[in-house]
């Protein structure tokens, strides 16, 4: 899914379909979504963290839960109670880490077509019951309502009661030479992890 919203190209039927631990992805927010274009000479980026929903894992996701602004439950609708059961677990994770409430979209993912086997009535309820912005089956495979999601995200990050990061411009240069850099190849090692 995140091939699909942030490189917007297509996958192939034999790549992996889950995230196991943690990915992380960065990019400026105008390469998103035109509507998070920068105003007032601010830097939008956003930072797209894939938690893999294994159980073994979940422990140590609650770690990274902090200042989320937009948390994408991800779940396979066919799958009934025990797919509104994980959201839930999520929905719940994310209230109890974070001081000021994320905005949640519940995202119905393997979605290649409509299916008889999703009780729509169901999630909706769940949807309106835990204070989702909105419910969305997609498909990373065909691209159905990709450019569907991509505006609903960009809607949500659009809101003026999201967390956000201010930093002098000086520590934005260093930290853009930093990334710069990490994308070369060059290995950076923060002070912090230096014996003394």
């Amino acid at each position: 899914l995140l091939t699909r919203l942030l490189e917007r190209r297509s996958i192939s039927h034999n790549q992996p379909r889950t995230t196991h631990g943690m990915r992380v992805i960065r990019m400026d927010a105008n390469d998103f979504h035109h509507n998070l274009a920068p105003h007032n000479g601010t830097v939008l980026s956003l930072a797209f963290w894939d938690l893999g929903g294994q159980d073994h894992y979940q422990l140590v996701h609650q770690l990274f839960l902090n200042d989320t602004s937009l948390a994408l439950i991800l779940v396979d609708p066919t799958r009934g109670n025990e797919a509104i059961d994980d959201a839930l677990r999520w929905s719940q994770a994310l209230e109890r880490h974070m001081p000021n409430p994320a905005a949640k979209l519940l995202i119905g993912s393997l979605q290649d077509q409509e299916s008889p086997f999703v009780d729509r009535r169901q999630i909706n309820e769940f949807v309106a019951d835990n204070n989702f912005a909105g419910y969305l089956e997609v498909s990373a495979l065909n691209g159905r309502n990709i450019e569907e999601l991509r505006d609903s995200i960009a809607e949500q990050l659009s809101r003026e009661d999201l967390a956000s990061v201010s930093r002098p411009i000086l520590f934005q240069r260093i930290r853009e030479d930093l990334l710069k850099r990490q994308g070369e190849g060059v290995i950076v090692v923060p002070l912090s992890t230096i014996e003394q």
